[in-house]
């Protein structure tokens, strides 16, 4: 069991046991506060909220401006070039939303944040002299996993043929990260908890499976 004083995890203000990639050192709680403190985190909020307005508004002017532009030049008519100019604000709010969009889905879950939660089941089994880089590693594994068992089976269920491909996806992540699951709670000699989707898992001795038949996970 691991012992916060004495051991690469700390209690940070808000009383929940983390733990800092590194190691503790003199960026860990500043690096805490960046992710978790709530007026940090508003505070952060509040400015991505004025630069993505700021670059709605840039955008929109910009593309309204060439628009209005390319319809003078076009048809020689105002009341034309007014309709291109809409046409290119409509373009420029389509493009800030796909770029966001974009942005906000291919945010990895947990893989780049330094500093993490030690669920209690790591807390309980890891070993006291664990280093931090071990016990980040399966903290995330464990949260990683208990948090796409919320919706996993959403995001598989198959209601019309062209959902099939979204499904098929989504059960190839889960099972990439149900392997890591798995090699953490290896290390942590934890018994694993069965995945929530049927898949095909052979263990790390390769002698057995959870879930199939031993093959690998697919």
């Amino acid at each position: 069991m691991i012992d916060p004083p004495d051991s690469a995890v700390f209690v940070a203000p808000d009383g929940d046991v983390y733990v800092d990639r590194d190691g503790p050192g003199v960026a860990t709680v500043r690096r805490w506060r960046d992710r978790y403190d709530p007026v940090a985190v508003r505070r952060r909020q509040r400015r991505a909220a004025w630069g993505w307005t700021l670059l709605a508004l840039l955008t929109v002017a910009l593309v309204a401006a060439a628009g209005l532009g390319v319809g003078l030049l076009v048809s020689g008519s105002f009341l034309r070039a007014t309709v291109f100019g809409a046409g290119g604000v409509v373009i420029g709010i389509w493009f800030c939303l796909g770029a966001a969009s974009v942005l906000i889905s291919g945010d990895p879950r947990n893989a780049a944040v330094p500093v993490v939660p030690v669920p209690a089941e790591v807390l309980t089994a890891a070993q006291a002299d664990a280093s931090a880089a071990d016990v980040w590693r399966w903290s995330v594994a464990v949260a990683t996993e208990a948090d796409r068992r919320r919706t996993i089976g959403y995001e598989t269920y198959v209601e019309r043929p062209h959902m099939q491909k979204q499904a098929d996806d989504a059960r190839e992540q889960y099972a990439v990260v149900y392997r890591a699951y798995l090699e953490a709670a290896r290390e942590l000699g934890v018994p694993p908890r069965e995945p929530d989707i049927p898949l095909e898992v052979a263990d790390q001795s390769g002698t057995g499976s959870a879930g199939g038949s031993g093959d690998p996970l697919r």
